[in-house]
């Protein structure tokens, strides 16, 4: 789940085995998340939920927006920070 979680794509069996696919999915998902509104701020994830979903923008543009850092920079940092390496 990993590869998927702070990126783009959806893993194989993520419908048909929920139990062991979209439930580690989800923790992780959470996890990178929380990183962000740890990181960039409340405020910041707020703006980012609310602009994005007007379906205009690819969301690493809003990321980059808001943020001011990429998306790929958040996901290694967050991965840096709970252990895992590239």
């Amino acid at each position: 789940m990993l590869p998927f979680a702070g990126s783009s794509g959806v893993p194989d069996g993520f419908l048909a085995d929920r139990a062991n696919v979209a439930a580690p999915f989800y923790v992780l998902g959470q996890s990178f998340i929380k990183y962000l509104i740890q990181h960039a701020g409340l405020a910041a994830i707020t703006q980012l939920y609310e602009e994005h979903f007007d379906g205009t923008r690819p969301i690493s543009d809003d990321v980059q927006r808001i943020t001011g850092k990429g998306l790929v920079r958040w996901r290694t940092e967050w991965l840096e920070a709970i252990g895992v390496s590239r």
